[in-house]
């Protein structure tokens, strides 16, 4: 028979309190290292409130951002006026409005023949999680590079856009590189992508120039 272990009230009333007990091991360590305590104590409240600063540096910059990207779609006559805004809107570090900013400062150096800047912008648009204004930055380049006639280039754009490039621009580039492969006179596959090209959107707007090429 098992043998019952008796405990006595007196002797529980006895035992530290294991709260109290942690309490006053901490205390007395705080007493003993008070001014390591002070020091990391600073060091806490300095991060938080660097933490919160930076954070409502983020907010202000992305809504910031956004205004001037905004307010630059509405001078679309007022180039110059334009041009400014989205500057602005592409120095708010730490927005994502910097990005689109990017791509109209690329449409607008592409028109002014400053063919280096505009690559340099279409670059930075290539990272954007948005895959319309990918997809038109992919498009844009392409343009540039074909009138340089920079073939080879093009090629390898295009292989890279082809990854997350949806509808409409990745019709638009397949037909192109259709195209390029019709110059180096391989014909059967650009053959192909036509045919892959009027199978996935019949409502292409060179659908009829396609199924001519396709039946000849």
């Amino acid at each position: 028979m098992a043998r019952k272990i008796k405990v006595k009230k007196k002797e529980e009333l006895k035992k530290p309190d294991e709260f109290l007990s942690l309490s006053t091991r901490f205390l007395n360590y705080v007493k003993a290292n008070e001014a390591k305590v002070i020091v990391v104590s600073i060091i806490v409240i300095l991060v938080v409130i660097g933490a919160s600063f930076f954070a409502y540096y983020v907010r202000n910059n992305e809504a910031l951002g956004y205004q001037y990207l905004s307010n630059a779609l509405e001078k679309e006559n007022d180039i110059k006026a334009k041009k400014e805004l989205l500057l602005k809107a592409k120095g708010m570090s730490f927005s994502s409005a910097s990005k689109y900013a990017s791509f109209y400062l690329a449409q607008i150096y592409n028109g002014e023949q400053n063919i280096a800047q505009a690559k340099t912008e279409l670059e930075k648009v290539f990272s954007v999680k948005d895959t319309y204004f990918k997809g038109a930055a992919y498009v844009l380049m392409t343009d540039i590079l074909l009138k340089e006639k920079k073939y080879d280039e093009v090629l390898k754009i295009i292989e890279s856009a082809l990854k997350d490039v949806k509808k409409p621009f990745k019709d638009e580039l397949l037909y192109r590189k259709a195209q390029l492969l019709e110059q180096k006179n391989n014909f059967t596959e650009a053959n192909n992508i036509y045919k892959e090209i009027l199978k996935s959107n019949s409502d292409f707007y060179l659908a009829k120039l396609l199924q001519q090429k396709v039946e000849n």
